[in-house]
């Protein structure tokens, strides 16, 4: 999926400098994807996360590190809002149970800006990603509708921050389907019935039971 000039040598160099073996795999993402959605991404990330696990299981690691940054993780959180209707966003410790990893980020209380700001000081450079539909996905669409509200609130961006830490309290309960409701209807038509209830009542607890069971449709 990536370029034919794929920099793989500029990342073993990058890696010996600090005394470090570079490993990699092989994957044919196209072949994986074949088109079953608009980009391959989804499929990517899950083999270049399988491979990574694979690899770092047949080494005798327990755990594995991502670099992803503040950003990211409110990003996500926002993206998953509005395009799955999900409060969640990836956390800064995950066991994996079923392979026994533990998945860390170390940057991810680090702002964007602060880590370029790094790189800078350290005279760094960063190999440009050979993706490509970089800069072309949701993920990307998400970033600039981001940067967008900042300018209708200028704290849209720790708002969200700041709602992300708090959002697996359910706040507004499930609707409720036609056999669920009717259920209730039932219980509250008998309860009354007990109670001895007059033709009025009757008849305004039978209308609101058709329309919200379909009755009427």
């Amino acid at each position: 999926m990536f370029s034919s000039d794929f920099p793989k040598a500029d990342l073993e160099s990058f890696c010996a400098q600090y005394g470090l073996k570079h490993y990699s795999s092989k994957v044919d993402v196209t072949e994986a994807w074949q088109h079953r959605t608009n980009t391959p991404c989804f499929t990517c990330a899950y083999f270049r996360r399988a491979a990574t696990n694979r690899t770092a299981l047949e080494l005798g690691f327990n755990k594995v590190a991502w670099a992803h940054h503040h950003d990211d993780a409110v990003e996500t959180f926002f993206l998953n809002l509005v395009a799955s209707g999900q409060l969640k966003t990836f956390l800064p410790v995950t066991p994996l149970s079923r392979t026994g990893l533990t998945l860390i980020r170390p940057l991810l209380y680090y702002r964007e800006t602060e880590i370029i700001s790094m790189v800078d000081e350290l005279n760094l450079h960063p190999l440009k990603n050979p993706c490509p539909y970089d800069g072309h996905t949701k993920r990307q669409e998400a970033k600039e509708l981001l940067r967008s509200l900042q300018g209708f609130n200028a704290e849209a961006y720790d708002h969200l921050a700041a709602a992300m830490r708090f959002a697996n309290a359910e706040l507004w309960p499930a609707k409720c389907g036609k056999t669920e409701l009717a259920d209730k209807f039932h219980a509250f038509g008998s309860k009354s019935a007990k109670t001895g209830r007059n033709n009025a009542a009757r008849s305004e607890y039978n209308f609101l039971y058709d329309i919200l069971t379909g009755g009427f449709l």
